[in-house]
């Protein structure tokens, strides 16, 4: 699957050949204005640069991952604030279409977190909120902390929670790093990232954590108390995963492995 992203591009001419859209074209990461910096973050991958660069260049063109809006910089070694964090995964979620075009009363309603009130993301971080993404800052529940670097821990946890998982359903579960890895495991979701700390993370690494989100399979509950078992994978406490039901698909319309396109119409999401 890794290697045929590197044919995104020709299949996005297909798909608006099929369905008579004609957006505008992803930038390369070699366009972008410090395309010589973002060559540098990906080199410091080492021998997986070129699994990170085929990341970030699939979230490019997913409209997930964009330049800075002052500099057009991708900063890929940069950290990122939680806020920004959850601005992708929105656009992971909706087919890479900003909330408001898709979702604007989430910007209407009051903040759900204290924090965010006037804050910029206050849209976005409202929408994790209300839909169960976020519970709020661990320990802090009342606060979002929009501002503060996100860490690998609590970005899995969002993107876990993003394909369906949810904590109330994990009997005594607490925030924890290490499980919260293990969890990621078990669903296939951490790759090539198996190794990576808890500490905070760079835009490079977002961009493959969201690659492998978007084709991870869904996880359903069956409320049976017990730990359900499917293939040769165990997944979590009264969990399955749904193999017919990935983001890559429903909110992108493609199918992991060859890209297939589905054409109903809609084109990777794009409005």
């Amino acid at each position: 699957m890794r290697n045929l992203k590197k044919f995104l591009a020709l299949v996005m001419v297909v798909a608006m050949a099929v369905s008579f859209v004609v957006p505008a074209f992803a930038k390369s990461i070699d366009e972008y204005s410090d395309a010589a910096a973002a060559a540098d973050a990906l080199a410091s991958k080492g021998e997986l640069k070129e699994v990170y660069a085929d990341a970030v260049q699939l979230m490019i063109d997913l409209s997930v991952m964009k330049g800075d809006g002052d500099t057009d910089n991708l900063r890929l070694g940069d950290g990122l604030s939680r806020a920004e964090f959850m601005v992708m995964l929105y656009k992971a979620t909706s087919g890479g279409v900003a909330i408001e075009n898709k979702e604007p009363s989430y910007s209407l309603m009051p903040a759900v977190f204290a924090d965010t009130a006037g804050h910029w993301s206050k849209a976005y971080v409202n929408w994790a909120g209300t839909t169960g993404i976020s519970a709020g800052y661990p320990g802090e529940e009342k606060n979002f902390k929009p501002d503060q670097p996100i860490t690998f821990a609590e970005a899995l946890l969002l993107c876990l929670k993003a394909i369906g998982f949810k904590t109330q359903n994990e009997t005594g579960f607490v925030f924890d790093s290490q499980k919260i890895k293990s969890l990621a495991y078990e669903v296939g979701m951490l790759g090539h990232l198996y190794e990576t700390d808890g500490g905070a993370i760079d835009r490079a690494t977002a961009c493959l954590l969201f690659d492998y989100t978007i084709f991870s399979e869904q996880i359903r509950y069956t409320y049976i108390g017990q730990r359900y078992m499917t293939g040769d994978d165990t997944v979590m406490a009264g969990a399955q995963k749904n193999p017919s039901w990935t983001l890559a698909e429903y909110a992108f319309h493609l199918v992991s492995g060859d890209f297939t396109i589905i054409t109903d119409g809609v084109t990777f999401g794009l409005p």
